[in-house]
């Protein structure tokens, strides 16, 4: 394949499947929009957050330095925009071309221990060094000449791993830093017990899975993170950047595998083995060393795959717990007598704070009410997050919203009904709230800015405690309800994870991964002391304190997930014989190297704040390609602006073969709710004896949200076009004008983390086509019915389409060919039906060299049904699939069906073969 046609294969691939670029991926534009200039980087930002953005300023004055000594970049890109989009209480990141920038969500969380920009400054900013490293080579700047920011951009979502990405950047954070992902016990559990305690998989199924791995999900971070600190462990520092010199480079490796073989000797197969091998003598001298603490089981997994028990709280002998199961879902559940019984599905948003690495307590629970902090996008600009506590009455079966204030983190409650609940505001401002029963707010607290509250829990008296997250460290915190008083129980605490702390008498219980595993610990409130009071072999989470029976139950992780375990526990003001103080617990050193001495903080000098103008940056053009092949030549030129208000494409071509020039021109113009989309295009029919003109106006209004457990989306459409045709062998013209008017929207039930099939339940859409030069019309209705998890990785979807057509109207069908039926003419009424029953036969685990991994095997029973006027057609098949991945790469997902179908009416039979290409 040549270098040009190499670029027109991947650049569509790229756009569609690597960043979001949709519609909604907007903050308000309409919003005041300051920026900010320094060294390198434009920080835009909503007025009045300017201090933020010099705080940015100075977290990247600071750390760019140190992020570019292990990776240089010899050819720095241009100026690179970091937008603040203070508006969404999400807690993300990310860096997206079209045009390159960085987008910081606002609200921190505690995964890494870090101040939540510095984080984002540290991740993110990894990212931008690594996404410049294609400029560093040869091939990369032929692709920035020929293609613009999508070119090198281009390689790297072909050739750069994805645990290479996301791993380097967490390596980047804990060796930067004094927190990070790679200095948390809970961050590698997953990989980390499975090794221990199963068989160890394959270096493709580990990178890219195959949907049956025993844990929820395959993950490019934590695998990622171990994968690139053992380069550097063995090899150096600078390994990752003279890899990445030579990839895509002709005779230097080529692919991320051949450069690592090239240099170290070992391809990455054998690098993964290795270094698994080194973990595996780690992680097992760790479990050894521990003085394991006897426990009483109350409920383990017992099914064949993943599932976890989280407790929430104990009310009589009743544990109300977070309920996960990777087949099924995410619920809350009681647990009574040893069984369990699930009383509502929760939110998968809310459920992955216990199952990912930041282990958060995001459901309290009093008086048989479950309620957690829950956010909702704008249904027309999703980073515009709000968040607000919702509440599930167990005895009315009720979902309510308790609370209209927009900006709460998380909540506890006291058996009282009361809650205290964590505000963070869009000037990271931060501040405690106690709310009656109903959510009124009683009275406020200030913590200090930026801060995190998280985990709170009320004894009986109403006293409260909870773990705050400032720049300085976690620490342990306590307020009355009676007094009103705000006290420190801790110093803060960097490189140890906090969680869940509880007041049990007198100690307050907490758990801490300070050497190396999550333990359960004692806090003694007088005088400070710290004790580790009970240890298990993967670590122990979420803690449940039970007054009136004095006991203490936690989860206890396992390989097939999270068990439920009562702690030895004997009350009185002394530590307990078994218990080990702080002194004697010695802190682990992360597994890539840290710095010897932390970075030295840096005091940006940026420009004066002024005005960010949407125009100027309207038209400028950051991606281009140009093409030709034996009939035509074209020149495309494609913008975005910052802030995804406009994008533009421009393509000037000339078609030798038909002996005329062509082009296009279409705006999407999205400052507002409707999208304006408008475009003009000149192009040969297929036969080059003819040109069309075709001029589009066309106006949309794209809404979609979550709301609860199910994703929703609204897209009502109106649109006029005009299209002229001209014989190129006479002056004989015709025209013809279109009014199209359209709805369509779909409700997608949320996806178990094993679901194998996307989640959507319904899709409906209509169509209305309507030629005002003839006055015929076109109407067209369809419908999708889904229903994923109908048994254990079973779906079925069953589509139907119906269309009827005026004589006197000659655009185009709305119901496309079936690859099954011959071609057929269009008629006046066209409807066509299918049926699919499809379930996956298992893992397959299979490498077919670099170039295809054969994740799963899945069949299908398939019907199919086609009407045209009087006629009909019909067709019964099976389908067999393979998911598959390309070049061993996550995000480019090849799926190759072959297909057999029996068509009654003609008596015959028709294989099918099909590639679907998706992210």
């Amino acid at each position: 394949m040549s270098f040009a046609s190499l670029l027109r294969v991947a650049l569509p691939v790229f756009i569609c499947l690597a960043w979001p670029a949709h519609a909604n991926d907007q903050d308000r534009p309409d919003r005041d929009w300051q920026q900010l200039s320094t060294a390198g980087f434009d920080i835009v930002y909503p007025q009045g957050l300017e201090a933020e953005a010099r705080y940015v300023a100075n977290r990247l004055g600071t750390y760019w330095p140190a992020l570019t000594e292990s990776m240089p970049m010899h050819r720095p890109p241009r100026r690179i925009p970091i937008v603040l989009s203070a508006a969404t209480l999400t807690s993300n990141g990310y860096v997206r071309s079209d045009p390159i920038q960085s987008v910081f969500y606002n609200q921190p969380s505690p995964l890494g221990g870090l101040e939540w920009f510095d984080l984002l400054t540290v991740h993110e900013g990894r990212h931008l060094v690594q996404y410049a490293q294609p400029l560093d080579t040869g091939v990369g700047r032929i692709a920035r000449v020929l293609a613009g920011e999508n070119g090198p951009m281009a390689f790297v979502v072909l050739f750069y791993p994805n645990w290479l990405l996301e791993g380097d950047a967490v390596a980047e954070e804990t060796r930067l830093t004094s927190g990070g992902r790679g200095r948390v016990a809970s961050f590698d559990l997953w990989l980390r017990t499975h090794e221990l305690t199963g068989q160890r998989y394959s270096y493709d199924r580990i990178m890219l899975g195959t949907g049956f791995e025993h844990y929820p999900r395959v993950s490019p971070y934590d695998f990622g993170y171990l994968m690139t600190s053992y380069l550097r462990r063995e090899q150096g520092s600078l390994i990752l950047d003279e890899a990445l010199a030579g990839v895509a480079e002709p005779g230097a490796g080529f692919t991320f595998d051949g450069r690592i073989r090239a240099l170290t000797g070992n391809n990455l197969s054998q690098t993964y083995r290795a270094a698994w091998d080194d973990l595996h003598q780690r992680w097992q001298g760790a479990v050894d060393a521990l003085d394991i603490t006897p426990v009483t089981p109350l409920w383990a997994p017992t099914s064949d795959h993943w599932q976890s028990l989280y407790p929430v709280a104990i009310d009589d002998d009743r544990v109300l717990a977070v309920d996960m199961d990777v087949t099924t879902g995410s619920y809350l559940s009681v647990v009574s007598q040893g069984q369990k019984y699930r009383v509502a599905m929760l939110p998968a948003a809310v459920a992955s704070g216990y199952s990912g690495t930041a282990k958060q307590k995001t459901v309290s629970y009093a008086n048989d009410r479950f309620c957690w902090a829950e956010g909702r996008e704008h249904p027309r600009f999703n980073r515009v997050v709000t968040r607000d506590l919702y509440c599930h009455d167990i005895q009315s079966s009720e979902r309510y919203r308790l609370t209209d204030l927009g900006d709460i983190t998380s909540a506890g409650q006291a058996e009282t009904g009361h809650l205290l609940a964590h505000r963070f505001s869009m000037n990271r401002s931060s501040q405690l709230d106690w709310l009656s029963p109903d959510g009124q707010s009683l009275r406020q607290i200030p913590l200090p800015q930026r801060s995190l509250a998280f985990d709170m829990s009320a004894n009986e008296d109403g006293e409260w405690v909870f773990a705050l997250l400032t720049g300085a460290g976690t620490q342990i915190m306590h307020w009355s309800d009676q007094t009103g008083v705000l006290r420190a129980l801790t110093q803060p605490v960097q490189g140890e994870t906090w969680r869940s702390p509880v007041q049990a008498g007198d100690w307050v219980l907490y758990t801490s991964d300070r050497g190396g595993i999550d333990s359960l610990w004692a806090l003694n409130p007088t005088n400070g002391e710290r004790y580790r009071i009970s240890q298990r072999p993967f670590g122990n989470y979420f803690i449940a304190w039970d007054e009136t029976r004095q006991r203490l139950i936690s989860t206890d992780y396992q390989a097939n997930g999270h068990a439920l375990v009562e702690h030895p526990w004997r009350g009185g003001t002394g530590p307990q014989p078994h218990w080990v103080a702080e002194a004697e617990v010695a802190t682990i050193e992360p597994y890539v190297a840290p710095l010897s001495a932390p970075v030295d903080a840096v005091q940006t000098d940026a420009d004066p704040a002024r005005a960010f103008r949407h125009a100027t940056g309207d038209w400028l053009p950051n991606s281009w390609l140009l093409s030709a092949d034996n009939q035509a030549v074209s020149l495309n030129l494609h913008n975005t602006n910052l802030m995804n208000t406009l994008t533009t494409d421009l393509t000037l071509g000339y078609n030798w073969e038909a002996d005329i020039p062509t082009g296009a021109l279409a705006l999407d113009w999205r400052r507002h709710w409707p999208v304006v989309s408008v475009s003009i295009e000149q192009y040969p029919d297929s036969d080059q004896n003819r040109v069309d003109t075709d001029t589009r106006l066309a106006v949309s209004v794209p809404l979609q949200q979550t709301r609860g457990t199910a994703r929703v989306g609204l897209e009502p459409s109106l649109g006029i076009s005009y299209l002229t045709a001209r014989a190129m062998d006479s002056n004989a013209s015709a025209e013809a004008s279109f009014v199209e008017a359209g709805l369509s929207g779909y409700w997608a039930h949320q996806a178990a983390p094993r679901d194998l099939q996307a989640p959507v339940a319904i899709a409906p859409a209509a169509r209305l086509d309507t030629q005002l030069d003839t006055g015929g019309y076109q109407l067209a209705l369809s419908n999708t019915l889904h229903i994923p998890g109908f048994a254990d990785n079973h779906h079925i979807s069953i589509s139907g389409q119906w269309q009827r057509r005026d004589a006197d109207f000659t655009g185009s069908s709305r119901i496309p060919a079936s690859p099954v039926f011959d071609a057929a003419a269009v008629t006046r009424d066209m409807a066509t039906s299918r049926a699919n029953y499809q379930f996956s036969l298992g893992p397959v685990d299979a490498a077919l060299g670099r170039l295809l991994y054969l994740r799963s095997l899945t069949l299908a029973f398939d019907a199919r049904v086609q009407y045209r006027d009087d006629e009909q057609r019909s067709a019964y098949g099976v389908q067999l699939s393979v998911p598959s991945n390309v070049l061993r790469n996550s995000r480019l997902r090849l799926v190759p069906t072959a297909s057999v179908y029996y068509r009654p009416e003609q008596a015959d039979w028709v294989p099918t073969l099909s590639l679907t290409l998706g992210g």
